[in-house]
């Protein structure tokens, strides 16, 4: 079956030598055919032998062939040996520009391939560059063309999702930041974005800063919750519309919603001393007058004695002045 195959690719390749003998310009499907039917060869007799050595010496059988077909046909048209000699010169010529095209084609390709290797290559060293990991190694470089731009693509691919995901990782780090640097008051444009070739770095600075930012809002959340708790009682205590503490920004009916700056907390904490001072001036004055009304509590109680002493002495029968 198969040597019936290569009998038949080996028929079609002396036809196509004829004619090219015979000075007839090939079409360009035909050369394309020529071409197919090369490599069909180069395959078959690759799967029968196993070898390049088997495949050269079929491809050889097949040109001898075709060869002496050729001399047959010169000789029955009664074409001098030098003619002959000069035509099959022609052949080996044209079979040889077969090759030599085949030859370029191939070799483009392969240059395709390596400047698409290259490319692969630098767009990962840059990618990892950006990830701030390890260059790409060039170990691989020993690889076939194929396997190695196959393996590049899907590393650039692998790397180029990495950095898209980092940089969403960024944005919602950049989103957390300000949300802690409003709570705590403070000025936006102070902080700018960490700029850094390096998305790892910028992913570890801003854990550390948004890490400094939640430690000191959990410090100054634990003092706001102890002036609150303080001035809730206060304000109970002197009677005070809490609204308007609510509109200045001291209370809330979420604690959560207050600003955690120095400045709230300067304010809190003058607020407290103020009504902690009415609160204590007030308890001054409750107890100047329990004292006072202690004392003249004391005060009519002795009157009461003495009066009370005075009448039951004159309603005395022995008083001198009771039979009056």
């Amino acid at each position: 079956g198969k040597h019936g195959i290569n009998a038949e690719y080996g028929e079609l390749i002396t036809y196509y030598i004829i004619r090219m003998s015979l000075c007839v310009e090939l079409q360009l499907w035909e050369v394309a055919l020529l071409i197919i039917l090369y490599f069909g060869c180069r395959k078959l007799t690759e799967m029968t032998a196993g070898g390049i050595d088997d495949t050269l010496h079929e491809l050889g059988l097949y040109i001898k062939h075709g060869i002496l077909r050729l001399q047959e046909t010169w000789n029955e048209i009664g074409i001098s040996d030098t003619e002959q000699a000069e035509k099959c010169e022609s052949v080996v010529s044209s079979l040889r520009s077969v090759l030599d095209s085949l030859v370029i084609g191939e070799r483009a390709w392969r240059d395709c391939l390596e400047e698409e290797c290259f490319q692969l290559s630098e767009r990962c060293n840059e990618h990892s560059r950006i990830l701030g990991s390890p260059y790409l190694r060039t170990e691989d470089d020993m690889m076939a063309l194929l396997g190695r731009r196959d393996m590049l693509g899907r590393r650039s691919m692998e790397l180029e999702e990495d950095i898209i995901r980092k940089k969403q990782e960024i944005e919602e780090l950049e989103d957390r930041k300000i949300s802690c640097i409003k709570r705590l008051g403070l000025q936006p444009d102070h902080y700018p974005s960490i700029q850094s070739d390096n998305i790892n770095r910028v992913i570890s600075l801003l854990h550390l800063q948004i890490k400094e930012f939640e430690e000191d809002m959990e410090k100054r959340t634990k003092r706001l919750h102890l002036q609150l708790e303080e001035l809730t009682e206060l304000v109970d205590s002197l009677e005070i519309d809490r609204h308007e503490l609510i509109g200045e920004g001291l209370i809330a009916d979420d604690p959560d919603t207050l600003i955690l700056s120095d400045d709230a907390i300067r304010r809190r904490y003058d607020i407290i001393t103020k009504y902690r001072s009415e609160v204590n001036d007030n308890m001054s004055t409750s107890m100047d007058l329990k004292h006072q009304i202690t004392r003249l509590h004391r005060l009519l109680l002795k009157d009461e004695t003495l009066h009370d002493s005075i009448s039951k002495r004159f309603d005395s029968p022995n008083h001198p002045l009771y039979r009056f």
